[in-house]
């Protein structure tokens, strides 16, 4: 087939049969520039941080909620955040801003995106991309270690409740617990309920008020009981399957007594 300037095309053309049989069926996807790679890692925080900053506490598993919180980025790095953000069980939609372009009289269009997560992302990501938060791990440990410390108890008995393998570099200095997890709050913030944002859309259980007064009320007065709270998640997934591999370890200790018992009998 011909071109504007009257000659055919040379090579192997893709999608062609001789094409697939020299270089495989399907394109490699292109290295992140430095630019993208930058773009992709802030992403990849805002998410988490909209994740684990939204509190789901007494909604229906229905609910979700859609914030607008990616900046510009460019093609390869809306794609790596897309199927970033896919994977970890929410969803993510990029749109160019006609009106912010005009604004800022861009030549190229400028993109923003949307993230929508629902109630089961943070249980997702807490079961199945454990080490992408382990920075709020990490933080939960060494208040609980440093105030198990300042209570008296041995540093080998007060470590590794919540992380038994914190490395050397994730080590801080804490004379104040108090100071420290405030410092922290600017960073990871404390988290708010989803019906409190503006864009919430979806329906408000009857009591959730109430609810949400108790909880509170049991916080300040010191009395908050045993709460489904990130970590209490993860160590009782811990616990639960340690108890289970235990139960198997002492079924099949029995199932090699009672089979020596066999043999001595015969």
């Amino acid at each position: 087939m011909g071109n504007s300037h009257g000659y055919r095309r040379s090579g192997l053309q893709f999608g062609t049969p001789a094409y697939h049989m020299m270089y495989g069926g399907r394109r490699s996807l292109p290295s992140l520039s430095n630019r993208s790679s930058g773009q992709v890692e802030d992403a990849k925080k805002k998410f988490l941080h909209f994740v684990f900053e939204v509190d789901f506490d007494f909604m229906p598993d229905t609910a979700k909620l859609k914030l607008q919180i990616f900046d510009h980025m460019t093609k390869d790095a809306r794609v790596t955040v897309r199927d970033y953000v896919k994977s970890m069980g929410a969803t993510s939609v990029f749109r160019a801003n006609q009106q912010l372009q005009r604004e800022l009289h861009a030549s190229n269009r400028i993109f923003q995106g949307n993230c929508t997560i629902t109630k089961a992302t943070k249980e997702y990501i807490l079961e199945h991309k454990v080490e992408d938060v382990r920075e709020l791990f990490v933080i939960e440990e060494l208040a609980l270690c440093t105030f198990f410390c300042f209570a008296g108890v041995p540093h080998c008995d007060a470590s590794g409740w919540i992380l038994d393998d914190i490395v050397e570099t994730e080590f801080e200095s804490i004379t104040d617990i108090a100071q420290y997890l405030t410092r922290k709050a600017t960073v990871w913030k404390k988290p708010k309920h989803c019906t409190a944002y503006t864009e919430f859309t979806g329906r408000i259980p009857k009591n959730l008020q109430q609810q949400l007064q108790q909880r509170n009320a049991e916080v300040v007065h010191g009395r908050q009981k045993q709460v489904a709270t990130p970590f209490a998640i993860a160590k009782k997934k811990k616990q639960v399957a340690k108890k289970k591999e235990a139960k198997v370890m002492k079924k099949k200790v029995l199932d090699d007594q009672d089979d020596e018992d066999d043999d001595d009998e015969d």
